[in-house]
């Protein structure tokens, strides 16, 4: 409940979806963070299974976090996944890496 209501813990929230039936920047548009933080800008993000593309928001709240929406997709289209990270701490971004690399749907 914290890491939904405030900018002060680390976490991570991950959300996919075989029907939403939106652009990854159209999923992306429907996240804007721009009254509470600095927007960072959009990157483009290729893993070995996902392709999609990330906002960058820094300076998020009295606490600074930086938090971050990846919108990607596998090559066949069959789902989206968003993901969400706060980062509050230098560990949090040891952390961002391990996400990034591991996080995958199945079923």
């Amino acid at each position: 409940d914290q890491f939904l209501g405030s900018w002060e813990p680390p976490g991570v929230r991950m959300r996919a979806s075989a029907t939403l039936g939106l652009t990854l920047s159209e999923a992306l548009s429907a996240f804007d963070y721009s009254g509470d933080c600095t927007y960072d800008g959009r990157e483009s993000y290729e893993d070995e299974v996902y392709a999609g593309e990330l906002d960058l928001y820094s300076n998020c709240g009295a606490a600074g976090s930086t938090f971050i929406i990846l919108a990607a997709q596998p090559a066949d289209g069959s789902h989206l996944v968003i993901l969400e990270v706060q980062l509050v701490t230098d560990a949090d971004v040891e952390a961002l890496e391990r996400i990034l690399g591991s996080f995958i749907v199945t079923g």
